[in-house]
């Protein structure tokens, strides 16, 4: 509901546990429905902009949330409106230093669209209170007939913007990204595909069978922290985190089980796409294999730089066995077919 008082919409729900509110000083009318109902036209408020005002004050619009009482939640949205100016200036010096201190190309056509993309890299970064900071992904609208995006702790799409993070120099959002993974992985070595939000205050990992439902998750948290590695020279990071690449590596040749070094979704889980009946019944898929051969490479030179050398070996052993069968079973040669006479 609108609360006229504060100039922003208030939404609970019945205990009153998680609230939020989003609005504006400025704002001077809003929508208003009965309760227990949607209206079909969006929620809005207006906010008239006075050139004279404007030009001395800003216009922020706050919005605060979370598992808090609405008087916390208040309290928060009064000091983001109160701590604006601050906030707007601190929002600029943090761009003008990814700016200065990551990768810029200057003159280019495209300068504009690489700095908003390190933005938005770092937008995918989220906080949970119960979880801890990782990469996020699945931001998207409702609409008019579609849930919201999901914004969850996605390890693919972690692994895959990694590389992005690598090719920039945004080197302490990467890392902290592939942390959070590590923090997660099952004991038999599985690295989580997605993680909700809401996992701290539900049985996610216990009830749900979502938290490790793809196999390709695993093989590219090793390959992005082997890219990682190769880009930025952190041994440190690597040896922090070489217990958990060891178990991820042993889960990958745990599904490996027709010998032919490539790994399989019919035991390992799903690919890049949950396509239903087709993938469930799927032995293997080319993204995957393709995947796990990276992850090889990695394992390989990763596992020299530590001392491993016999792990390294098998690396190796496996990325040509596997290399073998992907050119064997996958390509398709090219048949030529004449003309109609």
């Amino acid at each position: 509901y609108w609360d006229a008082e504060y100039r922003a919409f208030v939404l609970s729900e019945s205990l009153g546990r998680r609230n939020a509110v989003m609005g504006s000083p400025w704002a001077t009318e809003a929508s208003a429905h009965p309760a227990h109902r949607l209206a079909e036209a969006p929620s809005i408020f207006v906010v008239p902009v006075d050139p004279v005002r404007a030009a001395k004050e800003f216009i922020p619009i706050a919005i605060a949330g979370g598992a808090s009482t609405r008087e916390e939640v208040l309290a928060t949205y009064r000091t983001l409106l109160s701590e604006a100016v601050d906030l707007y200036h601190a929002n600029r010096r943090w761009a003008q230093a990814l700016q200065e201190e990551t990768l810029s190309v200057t003159g280019a056509p495209f300068s504009s669209s690489l700095e908003w993309a390190k933005v938005n890299l770092e937008d995918q970064r989220s906080c949970n209170p119960d979880l801890g900071c990782g990469l996020v992904a699945g931001w998207g609208p409702s609409g008019t007939s579609l849930r919201a995006g999901f914004g969850w702790y996605f390890g693919g799409d972690a692994a895959i913007n990694s590389l992005a993070l690598d090719a920039t120099g945004q080197w302490d959002l990467a890392a902290e990204g592939l942390r959070f993974l590590a923090r997660y992985q099952r004991e038999d070595g599985k690295i989580p595909h997605e993680i909700s939000q809401a996992a701290g205050t539900i049985p996610w990992f216990e009830e749900f069978p979502y938290a490790y439902y793809h196999a390709d998750t695993t093989p590219f948290w090793i390959l992005a922290l082997g890219m990682y590695w190769r880009a930025s020279g952190d041994d440190a990071l690597v040896r922090e985190l070489w217990p958990t690449v060891e178990r991820a590596y042993q889960w990958c040749i745990s599904v490996e089980t027709d010998g032919d070094g490539l790994i399989e979704n019919t035991t390992g889980g799903l690919g890049a796409i949950e396509v239903g009946g087709l993938g469930e019944g799927m032995h293997q898929d080319i993204y995957l294999a393709a995947v796990w051969m990276q992850a090889l490479l990695g394992m390989r030179q990763m596992a020299a730089a530590m001392g491993e050398d016999e792990l390294a070996s098998e690396a190796d052993s496996l990325f040509r066995r596997a290399s073998r069968t992907l050119n064997q079973a996958y390509w398709l040669s090219l048949i030529h077919i004449s003309e109609p006479t």
